[in-house]
């Protein structure tokens, strides 16, 4: 038994070992441009999984969906979230692209099979290893619901200003549209106020 204990601690630190060189060579990808690893990937879906399961919301929610929430919810989405998850073009935006964890482009893998208490929680506390924020403390929890219950709704009979709202543009970066910055044009104050080459040179 002794030989059995003895090995497995052996192992243990050894695993722990390999993980402290990977960490102080730089061995794991520190880069937003390369896909995780095939076991890192798995391990971050399985965890999300088991802890979305645990700790989602469950019915009967605290609110119920209304027309009113959910033209509200399409308003705050198209605010906070298309940028990342799109609108009814379903086409990623560059911030979007830039993703090593793709960000799901609703209009073509919608949530609306999810649960509501699921895509609530996602909102609320974000997820870990990916580009997803928490708005828990930056939303009202009535707006979290309301960002929710829009996308439950599904995107084919929604109100007028929800559907105004899901087919807003989603804002790029001014580079992206050839936008010059507001003060392009004015004068830059360093260049106007240093002495010309002629003045600080002397003669030739």
């Amino acid at each position: 038994m002794r030989p059995f204990i003895g090995g497995f601690i052996l192992a243990l630190v050894l695993v722990a070992a390999a993980g402290y060189l990977s960490v102080i060579e730089g061995w794991i990808p520190a880069r937003n441009d390369v896909r995780p690893a095939p076991l890192e990937r798995w391990a971050a879906h399985k965890d999300l999984d088991v802890v979305i399961d645990r700790e989602q919301p469950k019915e009967p929610y605290p609110y119920t969906s209304s027309t009113a929430g959910i033209i509200e919810g399409a308003t705050l989405y198209s605010e906070h979230c298309s940028i990342c998850h799109g609108n009814a073009d379903g086409n990623p935006s560059l911030i979007a692209q830039g993703f090593a964890i793709p960000a799901p482009q609703f209009a073509k893998h919608g949530v609306d099979d999810d649960p509501a208490g699921e895509t609530y929680w996602k909102i609320e506390h974000g997820i870990h290893w990916t580009a997803m924020p928490a708005f828990g403390e930056r939303l009202t929890e009535s707006q979290i619901w309301n960002i929710a219950f829009f996308l439950k709704n599904g995107f084919e009979k929604l109100p007028p200003a929800a559907d105004a709202a899901w087919h807003k543009p989603v804002p790029e970066p001014a580079a992206a549209t050839g936008a010059e910055p507001a003060n392009a044009s004015a004068p830059n104050p360093v260049m106007t106020t240093l002495p010309s080459p002629s003045a600080s040179s002397g003669p030739a």
